[in-house]
């Protein structure tokens, strides 16, 4: 089985845990036996990177946008 950990408050706590588990139904698997890939932390985490890069380049396009002038307005020139 991978990726888990159990607490032992008093040995074999875990083991004695997951073999409950499977007396009662649970299926024992690993990563080795899923069909489908899995995608893994890392590349989660890139994505979730991009997309909040993506945001943020939105945001500050938007920001630029409404900050540039719209047309040949002049300032009122103030002698001093």
């Amino acid at each position: 089985m991978d990726a888990t950990l159990g607490v032992n408050v008093k040995p074999d706590d875990s083991e004695k845990a997951i073999k409950e588990m499977i007396k009662k139904g649970a299926k024992k698997a690993a990563l080795s036996d899923m069909v489908e890939p899995i995608e893994t932390v890392s590349e989660k985490t890139n994505t979730i990177e991009k997309i909040e890069h993506e945001s943020l380049k939105q945001a500050e396009e938007r920001k630029k946008a409404r900050l540039r002038t719209r047309g040949p307005y002049r300032k009122a020139h103030v002698e001093t």
